[in-house]
């Protein structure tokens, strides 16, 4: 028999840095440790996904994240700002 995949939109708490004219990072604040960076927000967004996918995930049950929904600030307001970072998490 196989196994029901089921999904779940979870919401995480993520403060985004700017380094720079074009390198990002961003911590996910309630999973200690889980972070990413990136040249671009959109390469950021990439590697934050996956970054959390291994946080979530154990030997027994991979975790697939995608369907983040997220617009941190940019231009002149850009640079450390806490986000609400929406997730579709898939186990």
């Amino acid at each position: 028999m196989a196994k029901r995949v089921t999904e779940r939109q979870d919401v995480y708490r993520v403060t985004v840095h700017r380094e720079g004219p074009t390198d990002w990072w961003a911590e996910v604040l309630n999973l200690p440790g889980c972070f990413a960076s990136g040249r671009s927000l959109a390469e950021l967004k990439v590697a934050l996904a996956e970054a959390m996918a291994l946080y979530l995930s154990t030997p027994d049950n991979a975790v697939q994240v995608s369907g983040i929904e997220w617009k941190p600030r940019t231009g002149d307001e850009a640079g450390d700002s806490e986000e609400e970072l929406k997730v579709l998490v898939c186990p």
